[in-house]
């Protein structure tokens, strides 16, 4: 046997010995079926990992079972955790009727071990293991470069607590590359993605590794699940509800342009700023499906009334898994979608489906202080492209950026810092405009640099009064937030998907402000976007530079 197969069998050891037992019986069961020439139904599921790699053990379990009909669904869809997992588990997972299902959530679930991590997962998985098919369950945890080998993820404290069999194929990968001759980009496309022949590598250690579990004791009776490890109720239930038949403003398309189509079952597209769509929901959690296009526009969403929140649909081409809330109390509450004064971009924007879950039993929520015709005034400027001048690409382009977090270049001062309010004067030469109409600053476009590098931003905002304005910003990835010289937001950290909002108060005196932002490049992208929330006495304006 090869080192890199003794290295991952020690690891299913390994695992089997925190669960607290040498053999999961549900798949001895599995085993004992196959080779008695039963039917084996699998379901792979997983976000983009394994939507590529289509299952990786179709090829074993025909080999090894020859005289059984073996089916092999791959349910990974690109882009996706646990968190959506839970709300197609009927139509994904519980519809094969699995007798054993492959679970990969690891990288898209951020590998960590928080208290939400372990609840979204918990909720899906114990979900899974009380299926009337009753499936065994394997875990998976892909590989990730930027991952510490002595990370503990959920998904490996889970698969112990459950006694399921876990297999990890990150510490195999990362050891393997590092003794060479082997390098990670022999195997991967970038940092967690495998190319063709890492996905054939992670089809032999996982056919390995389940091989070794072949042969042990036979099949015995299913013990009960332990108790939940999440300290509050579990999601029990979980559902893609349709959308209603939409109002004025709105109107309904069968599907959505790209590959993600299947996803959407059609799509309440909006037509006009201020068209409030309300949808009522019954349960505890609630997310959306969503499509991106950079034509696309920004969505605002409110829950009972409550203080509205954004989606830019327009960073990227795709689709986005919302996930608005998990804590709501059971009954009935009102979902209400808008596009602000100022956001509907060439396109609009294009809701495929509410996710709801969770106990439906209760009184209907009161009502917050967002009304729908308040809602409807809603504006969420966005400081178009045209408002802008930057600077850049400095620091280290040719370095190695794929080590989490910024590189020294996000604190290292360069010199379009000389020209923030207080110092030196500005230099025309270093600041440059951008071409307006875009609601996104493609800062690596700009520069040249589209993954590396160092990037400023500075932009005017011209109030007559002053006073604080709420601002949301979308980074990718990390950076500095200076207004009027003083900084006022710092990101050095990882905080998710470069679409989510980062949220800043900006104390505005009357007069001019200047804003300047420096963008250190992050998630495969350069970019930044700055919206101010119902901020009609704020005018974005380009800033002047001397005369020489």
């Amino acid at each position: 046997m090869s080192p890199l197969a003794r290295t991952a069998l020690a690891l299913i050891a390994l695992g089997a010995a925190l669960a607290g037992a040498e053999t999961d019986p549900a798949l001895a069961r599995v085993w004992a079926r196959a080779a008695a020439g039963g039917p084996l139904r699998v379901v792979a599921v997983g976000g983009s990992i394994t939507q590529a790699g289509e299952g990786w053990i179709a090829p074993w379990l025909r080999q090894r079972f020859p005289q059984a009909a073996v089916a092999v669904h791959n349910a990974g869809i690109s882009g996706t955790g646990s968190w959506y997992g839970l709300f197609r588990c009927d139509t994904d997972i519980a519809a094969a009727r699995p007798d054993l299902v492959l679970l990969e959530f690891t990288v898209n679930d951020g590998a960590s071990d928080t208290p939400q991590a372990r609840w979204t997962l918990e909720s899906l998985l114990r979900r899974i293991l009380q299926l009337p098919s009753r499936p065994a369950v394997v875990v998976l945890e892909a590989a990730d470069r930027k991952r510490p080998l002595d990370m503990v993820s959920a998904h490996r404290r889970l698969a112990a607590h459950y006694g399921l069999t876990f297999i990890d194929l990150h510490r195999p990968l990362v050891e393997r590359c590092a003794a060479g001759p082997q390098r990670w980009e022999d195997l991967f496309g970038d940092d967690v993605h495998p190319t063709p022949a890492g996905h054939a590598l992670y089809a032999r250690l996982i056919a390995e590794a389940l091989d070794a579990t072949i042969g042990g004791a036979g099949p015995g009776a299913l013990p009960p699940l332990p108790p939940p490890l999440a300290e509050r109720p579990l999601l029990a239930d979980g559902r893609v509800v349709p959308l209603p038949r939409p109002g004025p403003g709105w109107r309904t398309v069968p599907t959505v342009a790209g590959w993600w189509s299947r996803f959407f079952p059609g799509a309440a597209v909006a037509q006009a700023e201020g068209a409030v769509l309300t949808i009522p929901v019954q349960g505890t959690a609630l997310g959306l499906l969503v499509h991106l296009d950079p034509a696309a526009g920004i969505l605002a969403w409110s829950i009972d009334g409550g203080e509205p929140q954004l989606q830019p649909c327009n960073l990227r081409r795709g689709f986005a898994v919302l996930r608005l809330a998990d804590d709501l109390a059971p009954g009935e509450h009102l979902l209400r979608l808008v596009v602000p004064a100022g956001g509907l971009g060439g396109s609009g924007v294009a809701v495929g489906a509410v996710l709801a879950g969770g106990a439906a039993d209760g009184p209907t929520a009161a009502p917050g202080g967002w009304t729908p015709e308040r809602l409807a005034g809603l504006r969420w400027g966005a400081v178009d492209a045209g408002r802008w001048r930057w600077s850049g690409p400095y620091g280290d382009l040719a370095a190695d950026w794929r080590a989490p977090g910024p590189t020294a270049a996000l604190v290292q001062p360069f010199p379009p810092e000389d020209a923030l309010p207080g110092r030196q004067p500005v230099l025309p030469e270093q600041w440059r405009p951008l071409d307006g109409g875009a609601l996104v600053l493609d800062l690596g476009a700009a520069s040249r640099s589209p993954t590396r590098g160092v990037t400023y931003a500075w932009t005017v905002l011209r109030s007559a009064a002053g006073g604080r304005v709420a601002a949301r910003l979308n980074l990718d990835y990390y950076g500095i937030l200076w207004l009027n010289g003083r900084e006022v937001l710092r990101v050095d950290r990882h905080h998710g998907n470069p679409a989510a909002d980062l949220a800043c108060d900006l104390d505005l005196r009357p007069g001019d402000n200047h804003l300047v932002a420096k963008v250190h490049a992050g998630s495969q992208g350069h970019l930044l976007a700055l919206r101010l929330v119902d901020a009609d006495a704020v005018q974005a304006v380009l800033p002047g530079l001397p005369t020489p």
